[in-house]
C-alpha cells in the first residue's frame, strides 16, 4: 500500500482500438470493431440511436434479427409471395435512391457554370446597408391573412404604437419622404417620428438587408431594388409604413458562395434529370377502369375466370 502523501500511479490508458479488435462474443463467435462498422454502414437511424443509448441491447437485437433472417432464407421464405415481391420492391427503392444521390452529388459542375450562375443571380448575394423610419398606425382586422400575419396583427391590435389612423400614418410617411428627398436630415426625422424603438435612437440605422433577411417580402423587394442614396416611397406593412434609405451596398465575393452555388447547380441538374424521366415514363391510359379505382379493378382481375 502506498504511503500517505506519495502520488498514486495513474491507471494505464486503454490501447487504441483497430477494426480487428474483438469487442464482444455473441453466440460463441467473436465480434470485431470491423464487424460493427460493417453493420453501421447499412443500419437505419433507429439502430444507430439504440447503439448509442444501449450498445449491448442493440447488438443482441441485431444478431437475433440476423439469425432469424438466416433461418428464413434456409426455409426459402424469400422465394415465396408476397415476400419475394416485397424484397424486390425494397431493393428497387434503395437502388433508385442511391442512384439519385449519385446523380446529384457526382455531377461535375464547371467553373464556367459557377461564374455564370453568380453573375445571373448577383442580386441574391448583394446586401444593402439600410436606414429606416417606421410610421405606425392602429391596425384594423383584416381577412385572408396567413397564420403568421394573423398572429402579428393580433399582437399589434393589442399593443398599437399609437392611435394614429392608417390615412394619417400614410400622409405623415409621404411628408417625411418629401422632406428627405428635399435634403432634410434623415437622422433627425427618424429620431423625431419613427415608431421603431430599436432604430430611432440610432439615426434609423437598421443594418444590412439581403435576400435571406427576416423581413416582409414586399419590403425586401423594394429595398433590394433601390440604388445607393435612393429613398423609397412609403412601404405598407400590417400596422405601419416604412421609409427606407439605402446608404451603401455590399456584394459577397464568389469565394464566399462557391459551395452553395455548386450544390444548387447539382440540385438543378438532378431536378431536370428527374423531370425528363417523369415525362418519359408518363403512363398512357388504356384501361380507364384501373385509373378510376385501382383496388376494385385489381380485385376483379384476380378473380378466377369461371368456365
Amino acid at each position: 500500500m502506498a504511503a500517505f502523501g506519495v502520488a498514486q500511479k495513474a491507471p494505464e490508458l486503454l490501447s487504441r482500438p483497430t477494426l480487428d479488435t474483438v469487442v464482444a462474443k455473441v453466440d460463441g463467435k467473436n465480434v470485431t470493431a470491423g464487424d460493427i462498422d460493417h453493420i453501421m454502414q447499412g443500419a437505419d437511424a433507429r439502430f444507430m440511436q439504440g447503439l448509442k443509448q444501449d450498445p449491448l441491447n442493440a447488438l443482441r437485437q441485431y444478431f437475433m434479427m440476423a439469425r432469424l433472417a438466416e433461418d428464413g432464407t434456409k426455409a426459402k421464405l424469400d422465394q415465396e409471395s408476397p415476400l419475394k415481391e416485397q424484397m424486390a420492391y425494397q431493393r428497387l427503392q434503395v437502388l433508385a435512391s442511391a442512384f439519385i444521390n449519385k446523380e446529384r452529388d457526382y455531377y461535375d459542375v464547371t467553373t464556367e457554370q459557377i461564374e455564370a450562375f453568380y453573375k445571373a443571380n448577383v442580386g441574391r448575394y448583394q446586401s444593402s446597408r439600410v436606414k429606416l423610419v417606421y410610421i405606425g398606425f392602429k391596425p384594423a382586422a383584416a381577412p385572408n391573412l396567413s397564420p403568421e400575419d394573423a398572429a402579428k396583427l393580433a399582437f399589434q391590435m393589442a399593443h398599437p404604437p399609437n392611435d394614429r389612423s392608417e390615412n394619417d400614418a400614410q400622409a405623415l410617411a409621404m411628408e417625411i419622404v418629401q422632406k428627405v428627398r428635399a435634403g432634410e436630415d434623415f437622422c433627425k426625422l427618424a429620431e423625431q417620428h419613427s415608431d421603431d424603438p430599436k432604430t430611432k435612437q440610432d439615426c434609423g440605422t437598421f443594418g444590412l438587408v439581403n435576400a435571406t433577411t427576416s423581413l416582409p417580402d414586399n419590403l425586401k423587394k423594394v429595398v433590394l431594388g433601390l440604388k445607393q442614396g435612393e429613398i423609397s416611397d412609403p412601404i405598407r406593412d400590417i400596422s405601419g409604413f416604412y421609409i427606407v434609405r439605402v446608404d451603401g451596398q455590399v456584394l459577397r465575393p464568389l469565394s464566399d458562395v462557391f459551395e452553395p452555388i455548386v450544390q444548387e447547380l447539382r440540385q438543378s441538374h438532378l431536378d431536370a434529370y428527374l423531370k425528363e424521366l417523369q415525362a418519359k415514363f408518363q403512363p398512357q391510359v388504356l384501361e380507364q377502369g384501373f385509373f378510376l379505382n385501382p383496388d376494385d379493378y385489381m380485385n376483379r382481375a384476380r378473380e378466377p375466370i369461371r368456365k
